[in-house]
């Protein structure tokens, strides 16, 4: 059976919410030591990757749904809520963040507004998630963790990205038209990975919350 329409308009929601349930039973797999529940854990989780596997292939129906307690009513107000909000003056506080260059170079507008927002983030929101400020369970705390990893990561990519930039900037004075074919083509290459690894890591920060 194919998806309905308010499915295909959806997926990324569904995906969010099976992506939930996901590392919810890969918690309780990890944590437990009763083989039998280990073994429900590790069949729901199969259950799981052939369900996303449906979603990519707009294969995911009204039954698939209720396996993850997603409800019609719940897509449709999802749905609404995402074709009201699209201007960014309806968010308060990416609208008040001070734009910044990745450096003096950089003019792509989607690279220094990740940086903008990575600087920001740092600043007023990381510091809420350490152990200090937020106590968690085991499962919880483990996710929590990984965050400060990821960006870092996050971090290192995007001045990696920077240094690049220079690079190129500066061969062009080398006339070493080889070596600035190979730069633009790794130029390509960090930019999707850039921009992928900063929408994984935004996705499960909006997720964990």
């Amino acid at each position: 059976m194919k998806a309905t329409p308010l499915i295909l308009e959806t997926k990324s929601y569904i995906s969010d919410r099976i992506e939930q349930t996901r590392r919810k039973f890969e918690i309780i797999y990890s944590s437990n030591t009763d083989p039998n529940k280990q073994k429900e854990c590790l069949i729901m989780i199969k259950q799981i990757e052939k369900d996303v596997k449906k979603l990519n292939a707009d294969l995911f129906d009204d039954n698939d749904l209720r396996r993850y307690n997603i409800s019609i009513e719940e897509l449709q107000a999802h749905r609404s809520d995402k074709e009201v909000r699209t201007d960014i003056n309806d968010y308060q506080i990416l609208r008040n963040i001070s734009k910044q260059k990745l450096n003096d170079i950089c003019d792509n507008d989607e690279i220094n507004a990740i940086w903008s927002y990575l600087l920001f983030f740092e600043r007023e929101y990381l510091g809420l998630l350490s152990e200090k400020n937020l106590r968690l369970d085991y499962g919880h705390a483990f996710q929590r963790d990984k965050f400060f990893t990821q960006f870092n990561e996050t971090l290192i990519i995007l001045k990696k990205y920077g240094e690049l930039l220079i690079e190129l900037e500066d061969s062009k004075s080398n006339g070493n038209k080889k070596y600035r074919e190979r730069l633009l083509s790794i130029q390509s290459k960090q930019y999707r990975d850039l921009i992928i690894k900063t929408g994984r890591f935004l996705n499960s920060i909006s997720v964990f919350i």
